[in-house]
């Protein structure tokens, strides 16, 4: 479905369209074969895997909107993605022990280099990202270990994605019991985020 709609999106991007499809749904064939048992497994069902994983790629990554070389990410335990319930809020997470950082990764490829960016002092949840327009700030939730969830920002160079400033809480303080989060940059230059506030 990715395939087709970057063709019918980007069609000048894609001129070998026919002969990608044909080579996607006679690979897609040969792996539901492998998986129902009707051919044997082993080294050549692998290799024929990593074609198909190859071919993926290349096809998701020949999206012209992916026309930059550093992803910015949240690199967390694999073990705890601390991720609340859509009905739950931040607040409910535990505050503590994520092993979190901000990290860059380039170029954006398998055998990218990460680089970490920014990592809290107090091992605290670092998490709800989100990029300015120009690249040069970037916001961020995170909790005081005895204190409530606030946003901050930080600003960082928009070439390399180095850090350049020391985190500024940019949400107001109020009240133990008052948590602030999921920060985003609006159009105008205002900042809007999650609150629980009006509780």
């Amino acid at each position: 479905r990715a395939f087709e709609y970057l063709v019918a999106c980007f069609p000048e991007s894609f001129p070998q369209a026919p002969i990608v499809r044909a080579l996607m749904r006679e690979s897609t064939a040969k792996m539901e074969s492998i998986r129902a048992g009707v051919e044997s497994g082993g080294v050549e069902s692998w290799l024929e895997m990593e074609k198909v994983i190859a071919l993926q790629r290349e096809v998701l990554l020949g999206n012209p909107l992916l026309d930059f070389d550093m992803l910015l990410l949240v690199r967390r335990k694999h073990q705890d993605l601390g991720l609340p319930a859509n009905w739950q809020s931040n607040c409910v997470l535990r505050k503590t022990g994520y092993g979190n950082d901000i990290a860059v990764l380039h170029p954006v490829t398998p055998g990218g280099r990460m680089t970490s960016i920014y990592r809290p002092d107090d091992d605290t949840f670092v998490g709800d990202v989100d990029l300015c327009s120009d690249a040069t700030r970037l916001m961020f939730s995170k909790p005081g270990a005895k204190s409530p969830w606030q946003v901050y920002e930080v600003d960082i160079d928009p070439d390399t994605g180095a850090l350049l400033s020391r985190p500024r809480q940019v949400t107001p303080d109020q009240g133990a019991d008052v948590n602030n989060y999921d920060p985003c940059y609006l159009p105008n230059g205002d900042i809007l985020y999650s609150s629980t506030a009006p509780m």
